[in-house]
């Protein structure tokens, strides 16, 4: 198909009444993009190489909410990436070894108070056990968890939180 010469490789994908996932049916997306979210690094490979193949802002986050580490890793050599709008998709997908790896290698140095509130939010928001207990360990406030958990009616978030208080502060 995209050897025919009329294929356009940077044609956009339009949402779908049958797609389910708001984040690639939100707006239009290209192929590439489309790649990166379901991590289809074979074809996303091929239309990168492509030197006709147009790269979006987006596609960094598209590839974060995908998960594939190696199209990642791509995006990353691609150019100038906005990190910080990347995190929380991280954390809705439930991507932890990327969410740890922005948060360590891509965004540590700039972390700031309201970073930690926005990630200890995000966390409890989109059921993420992991990134929250790792975002306790890491200086969020563990009084501002459990009623985030109940204003979100999230009982076994509040339940975990409740039963691993003692773990989660063990080292005082």
């Amino acid at each position: 198909v995209s050897c025919a010469p009329l294929f356009d490789i940077n044609q956009l994908i339009k949402p779908s009444e049958f797609e389910k996932c708001d984040f690639v049916n939100s707006k239009p997306c290209s192929l590439l993009e489309f790649c990166a979210f379901f991590g289809s690094i074979k074809c996303f490979k091929f239309i990168h190489l492509n030197e006709e193949s147009k790269k979006s802002q987006d596609l960094m986050k598209y590839a974060i909410a995908g998960g594939n580490v190696e199209i990642v890793h791509i995006c990353e050599q691609i150019g100038p990436i906005n990190y910080k709008e990347t995190r929380e998709i991280a954390v809705k997908y439930h991507h932890w070894e990327i969410f740890e790896w922005l948060y360590e290698h891509k965004v540590s140095k700039t972390i700031q108070e309201e970073d930690i509130f926005s990630f200890l939010f995000q966390s409890i928001q989109f059921s993420n056990f992991t990134t929250l207990s790792y975002v306790l360990f890491n200086g969020a406030d563990y009084d501002n968890a459990l009623p985030f958990t109940v204003e979100h009616d999230n009982i076994l978030l509040a339940k975990w939180l409740i039963k691993h208080k003692e773990n989660l502060f063990k080292e005082e």
